[in-house]
């Protein structure tokens, strides 16, 4: 059986086997134009509800040429890694406006120390753009500047 058949049919595998395996992930898309379903963290007792899940729930269409099937795979593993990063940023800024909710001036400074990279990053790999990221950038800066006054 296949990865992609053992996978469909809800077996597991960890995130870095997910990442390994995300270019024959995506070329047995397209070949079998199959819905695939990754489940991440070893299977229990627990239902699966519980425990955390990547799912990739699109239907590709065939690609005709050489060249279209190829990009249809580096979207595959494009996306994947785009979601990373916004979540990644997310959780960034979403540590800075909780030390600016705490009113910590000095763990709010800290946290955006650690965010505004991060956003600059994404704005420069095409995750975010970059007038997003700079107002973003800004905007916490202006916040936690606020703090003391």
């Amino acid at each position: 059986m296949t990865l992609l058949g053992t996978l469909a049919l809800g077996g597991w595998c960890s995130d870095s086997d997910v990442r390994r395996n995300l270019r024959l992930v995506g070329r047995e898309l397209l070949n079998q134009k199959e819905h695939l379903r990754i489940w991440s963290g070893p299977p229990s007792g627990v239902a699966p509800a519980i425990r955390r899940s990547q799912v990739i729930m699109r239907k590709y269409d065939m690609a005709n040429t050489k060249s279209a099937k190829k990009a249809a795979r580096q979207a595959v593993r494009r996306t994947e890694v785009n979601k990373a990063r916004t979540s990644r940023a997310r959780t960034a800024v979403r540590s800075v406006e909780d030390a600016i909710k705490a009113g910590d001036k000095d763990g709010a400074a800290k946290a955006l120390r650690e965010a505004a990279p991060l956003l600059a990053r994404n704005a420069q790999k095409g995750v975010l753009h970059k007038k997003t990221a700079s107002r973003k950038i800004s905007r916490l800066n202006a916040r936690v500047k606020a703090i003391s006054k």
